[in-house]
């Protein structure tokens, strides 16, 4: 699959998720990073 997040969006999925208390939600946002082709770090 090929990436459709722009870096602009991955980076701000990479912090919500860091800051994301609702593990439900960090989950998802995870699911949808990963689902991009790119590492989550």
């Amino acid at each position: 699959m090929e990436n459709f997040l722009t870096s602009e969006e991955r980076e701000a999925l990479k912090v919500r998720h860091r800051r994301e208390k609702d593990h439900r939600t960090a989950d998802r946002i995870k699911a949808v990073l990963l689902s991009d082709n790119t590492a989550v770090s």
